[in-house]
Formats: structure tokens, sequence, C-alpha cells
């Protein structure tokens, strides 16, 4: 996917070289592109910036490896794979001043950018939020299907709700290394949301739903229309029940991938571009929030408050 878009990005950045073990066939490699197999060496080299797109057990060596390099990076979520290691990596790239994006690609999705503005327009609080993100596969036997997919609705959840919850609650399946899973997140004043996803759904799905008072918001990553609003009052579901038929008005979204957004943003930052999507503090906030799922799915579901999370 980086390889496929930076070879579109033609005036903006060229990707020289990559470092990888093996390619797979299908790959396709453009002829100008040289592959190395020590990717030590390609930080230490000539390159302006580096994507690191490994396994997540690499990131951390490799991220330091950049901030050690003096290299612009964007990492791949999740940061790491637990939280002292986040917060560690957290503090050297604050300290570093070194620009660095981790890849929560779908904060960079046009889709995401219409919501948020429609929500803000609206000016009610959100009230729930379901997020979905499942698939069959991929799998991976050093990662869990919560800390390989969380990330994603994890860091919608967080910019959405301005900050982290009060408790969450988690279940998996199976128990030994989730494939399956479901968090609740209680954000306190009213504010909850659901997060279900895993590597066992024979059908993907990437869904956000968001309700306020009156309105909700459906973002469908895998339908056409992809982003839908309609009328609807939250607090009716106790009194008379939600209408059966509800008029869906469609948002246009433009026609920009969320990897395309994201490394057009990560360069422009790099220039004299924003930067806020810029640094570490989200995904130690994301992190924590996984480390805290990880708590309630030893305590078999069991709510986790203050120190697990907020």
């Amino acid at each position: 996917m980086y390889v496929r878009t930076l070879e579109k990005m033609v005036g903006r950045a060229r990707l020289i070289d990559i470092a990888a073990r093996e390619v797979a066939d299908d790959l396709r490699l453009p002829p100008h592109l040289r592959v190395h197999d020590d990717w030590r060496a390609l930080v230490e080299g000539p390159c302006d910036a580096v994507v690191i797109a490994a396994p997540d057990r690499f990131h951390p060596e490799m991220l330091r490896a950049c901030l050690r390099a003096g290299k612009p990076c964007v990492i791949e979520k999740p940061l790491c794979l637990d939280l002292p290691t986040a917060a560690a990596l957290h503090r050297e790239v604050t300290e570093s001043g070194l620009p660095v994006v981790v890849n929560h690609v779908h904060l960079f999705a046009s889709a995401w950018q219409v919501l948020c503005r429609a929500v803000e327009e609206h000016g009610e609080p959100v009230r729930y939020v379901l997020s979905e993100g499942a698939s069959l596969g991929p799998f991976r036997a050093e990662t869990s299907s919560l800390w390989d997919r969380a990330p994603h609705d994890f860091s919608l959840l967080l910019e959405l709700m301005g900050g982290e919850p009060l408790s969450v609650t988690a279940c998996g399946v199976p128990s030994k290394h989730p494939e399956q899973f479901a968090v609740a997140l209680d954000f306190g004043a009213g504010r909850e949301a659901l997060v279900h996803g895993g590597r066992l759904t024979p059908h993907r799905r990437r869904l956000l739903v968001v309700y306020t008072d009156s309105r909700v918001w459906i973002w469908n990553d895998v339908s056409e229309p992809t982003l839908t609003t309609a009328s609807i009052a939250f607090d009716a579901r106790n009194t008379g029940g939600l209408p059966r038929n509800v008029a869906e008005h469609v948002l246009e979204v433009p026609p920009v991938t969320p990897m395309e957004a994201m490394l057009t943003y990560f360069i422009d930052g790099l220039h004299s571009g924003p930067r806020d999507r810029f640094g570490t503090a989200l995904a130690l906030s994301v992190t924590r929030l996984l480390a805290a799922c990880d708590t309630s799915l030893a305590r078999a579901g069991g709510v986790v408050v203050g120190d697990g999370c907020a």
C-alpha cells in the first residue's frame, strides 16, 4: 500500500529504497526502487524520511533508530505492544522534537473529516458510538486481534470524545488469544461506546455509527453511500421506539484515500504544513486503552477504572 501510494505522489515525494527480507511476487516494485536486506543501513543512509511498516515487535527498535539518525518517520500502529514501552517512546519522541506520525489511518479518511465537521456544526454532544472493524484474517500469532484492530477504533473514539474514558470492559474469544473482541467504554456524562472487531468474520466490516440527541451519522466504509445522516431522537427508543423507516441524507465525501491523505499530511508537515497529528500522545492513549482491555480480559470482563484506564 505504501509503495503504490507513494508512486502516485510524483512531485511531492519519491520512494527510493525499501528494506525487506523478502518481497511478494505480486508487489511489482518499480524498476528504480532499490531493495535492501538491512533496514539499519537504510535508516542511517541519505534518505530524508522513513516509513516503518514492519511487524509490531520491531517498532520500538526501528523508531529509536530513526530518532538517533534524526530521520522524520511514519510508523504503523500500534506504536508498540506494551504500555511501559509506549510511555518511554513518547518521552523520547517528545524530547527529540523529531517529526513522527503514527499511522492511525482512519483519522485521515475523508469520511471521518466530513463526519467530525458535521457533528461539531450540529452542536449536540455525542451520546453513543458503535465502531466495528472485522474480517477473516489476516492472522498474526504475535499480536491479538485486539491490539491489531482496536487501535483504529480507539483513535477515532479518543478524538471524537475529546479524551480517555472513565472505564472499559472487554471480552474476547478464544480466551487465550482472542480473535474476536468487544469493548464497552464509558466516557461519563451519559456518553458511551461499543467497539466490536476481530479476525474471524467471514465478510469484511468497517462501520462507525455516531448518535447525538437528535441525529445519527453512519459511516460504512465497505459500501455506497459511504456516509449518511438521519434525524433520530435517541431517547425515543425508551418511549415510542425508533421509527422503522428513516429518511437518510447522503453526505458527499471527497475521493481521497486515507493513506494518500496521511502521507500528504506528513510530507507537508515536514515543510510548512500543519502538525496537529504529529507526535505520539494519541498513540500513548491508545496503548493505555489496549492495556486496560488486557487487564479486563484477564479479569474475565471485570471493569477497569482509574489507573488502568484514565
